[in-house]
């Protein structure tokens, strides 16, 4: 049988605390996930750094919980600064960043408001 579509309510997902941060400095939301909606080949869900957190870094290095995925990163608000290798630089609404396997980025709010993004992560871990 073939799967349908499904839709998920971004309302609908409780928060959590996001892997690698303090508590109540970047939530998580995963809606789209292999466990919910058995989707094996990728994992979507929307980050919400607040004004003022401390940098947040993320690591699909190998050894890591989620090396060998690639992530894409989509700015939906605010302003931040993103940090990888030897790399800096500045990101705001509407770029978009794409992180091959293999790489650790650190990310901070630079803005006055929360900076908030989509990922989509590929294959699922979720």
């Amino acid at each position: 049988m073939k799967p349908e579509p499904r839709l998920t309510r971004g309302a609908s997902v409780a928060p959590i605390q996001a892997p690698y941060s303090k508590p109540g400095q970047v939530e998580s939301r995963r809606l789209i996930t292999k466990a919910k909606d058995n989707s094996a080949k990728l994992m979507m869900g929307a980050i919400t750094m607040k004004r003022g957190a401390e940098p947040w870094s993320w690591s699909a290095e190998e050894g890591a919980v989620f090396a060998g995925v690639d992530e894409v990163n989509y700015i939906l608000e605010g302003k931040g600064k993103l940090s990888w290798g030897t790399e800096t630089i500045q990101v705001e609404a509407g770029d978009a960043i794409y992180y091959p396997p293999g790489w650790k980025y650190t990310i901070s709010n630079e803005g006055d408001t929360d900076l908030r993004f989509i990922f989509v992560l590929t294959p699922s871990i979720a």
